[in-house]
């Protein structure tokens, strides 16, 4: 059996199964293109790589053998109970779905990060206020006071207009 009939039969395999429709639903969850898995399916040797087979054999874990989709060395399937058994390949609306439960993490973590550096900054603005009250009385020979800041105080009289759109 040839390289190009051993993954047409996996494609029947998988529309068999009801796991794929088209070559269109094998390109998303492969994340390639289209015309790339057409070629491959259709046994042109510069698509048909062992690259390819071993990218397929991933996009549908536990399924596939990829030493018979190379090599036909072998049975088809993982193992004979894989047929009965549906295969945990992610479809596209569950990578849709991880991605955009990601992309809702990484936006929470940015707005903490957000938040603790406006908090960093309100702090930096109070020490140089007590900075530049200490300079003057030293400046003016007065004793130097030292104030301690509790959390939260903010020193208006610190803070100019940049640093304002930040409280």
């Amino acid at each position: 059996m040839t390289r190009k009939e051993r993954i047409q039969k996996a494609f029947a395999h998988l529309i068999g199964e009801g796991i794929i429709k088209n070559k269109q639903q094998v390109a998303d969850i492969m994340e390639v293109s289209r015309p790339s898995v057409s070629k491959a399916y259709n046994g042109y040797d510069s698509y048909l790589t062992n690259d390819f087979l071993k990218k397929f054999c991933l996009a549908f874990p536990n399924t596939f053998n990829v030493r018979w989709l190379i090599d036909e060395e072998g049975q088809m399937l993982v193992n004979s109970e894989a047929k009965n058994a549906q295969p945990s390949a992610m479809t596209l609306e569950e990578k849709i779905e991880q991605l955009l439960k990601q992309n809702d993490e990484l936006i929470s973590n940015l707005k903490n990060e957000q938040e603790l550096n406006r908090r960093l900054m309100i702090s930096i603005a109070n020490e140089m206020a007590d900075m530049k009250v200490a300079m003057r009385q030293m400046a003016s020979d007065q004793p130097v006071k030292f104030y301690q800041v509790a959390a939260g105080d903010v020193n208006q009289a610190a803070m100019n207009d940049k640093l304002k759109e930040y409280k």
